[in-house]
């Protein structure tokens, strides 16, 4: 059940309104959707995708069609070569089951001032042993897609990752190869407009993290990242308002714990959609 307030739309494969938004969007164009389409139709690597779908890429290029085009290669290209993020995307199997007793997994269910959703994620659990990085990242592009599915022209997305439970030896389980294909699709195949990372609770070996990370990541978005140390969050209300977070960090939304049960609730029900792009990656 949602928060009071919420102003999240449903998560379905229909719940987005591609005439409503062509009608109320003056830069979303009808000629540009059906180039796409006809663009999308002739390649072999790309499975059948909905028209909604071509909003969300041309909404986070700026309605660049070419760029729109790459973007949608990159994508398909990432998902297809990355199966232990993006395949078996089912929160009932054990993989993903267990991390989310390890972690919490928010979508913010009310929009900032200018319209921004935020994401949260965050250790509940410190043991680093019961941390996996590729389960982990399955939930969060899970909930990456079913937000974009519903909303795929947000003016921008702010990416928290609370990190007081975090040490660094939850860092050198990451996947490496993983990471570097990750790291590339947020920089070419992602269809979100980014408009921030904010870290909370850096720890003291956060440095050594953003120098590894400097290797294979974006240096700007990395050097753009905001770093918040301690449970003073007078900085983090700068960045984002209190109604947009939750009790934990001073908001005035319910705990992190709960925002994270709705969230989670919310992706059940799409399991059948999950399995269905799977498939259709499979056979391209």
């Amino acid at each position: 059940m949602d928060v009071p307030g919420s102003d999240l739309p449903d998560w379905s494969p229909d719940s987005f309104d591609v005439e409503r938004e062509l009608r109320v969007n003056p830069r979303l164009r009808r000629e540009d959707l059906e180039e796409m389409k006809e663009w999308a139709s002739r390649q072999r690597s790309i499975p059948a995708m909905q028209e909604g779908d071509f909003v969300k890429f041309l909404h986070s290029c700026n309605y660049d069609v070419l760029a729109a085009e790459a973007c949608i290669q990159s994508y398909f290209k990432t998902r297809s070569s990355t199966p232990n993020i993006f395949h078996n995307r089912d929160l009932s199997l054990d993989g993903p089951q267990r991390q989310t007793n390890v972690l919490d997994f928010i979508v913010v269910p009310r929009l900032t001032p200018d319209g921004c959703r935020v994401i949260i994620n965050g250790l509940k659990d410190p043991d680093p042993n019961n941390f996996d990085f590729d389960d982990h990242q399955k939930i969060f592009h899970m909930m990456l897609d079913a937000m974009l599915m519903a909303e795929p022209t947000l003016p921008g997305v702010v990416i928290i990752y609370d990190l007081h439970l975090g040490l660094i030896s939850h860092f050198w389980k990451f996947g490496f190869l993983s990471q570097r294909r990750l790291f590339s699709y947020f920089q070419t195949g992602l269809p979100i407009v980014l408009k921030g990372f904010i870290l909370l609770h850096t720890p003291s070996y956060i440095n050594t993290v953003m120098k590894v990370l400097r290797n294979f990541g974006d240096k700007k978005r990395l050097d753009e990242t905001k770093l918040l140390m301690g449970n003073d969050y007078s900085k983090l209300h700068a960045l984002i308002p209190k109604e947009c977070l939750p009790s934990d960090y001073g908001g005035s939304l319910p705990s992190r714990a709960e925002l994270s049960e709705m969230t989670l609730q919310r992706l059940k029900p799409l399991r059948d959609m999950f399995a269905e792009e799977e498939a259709s990656l499979k056979t391209n």
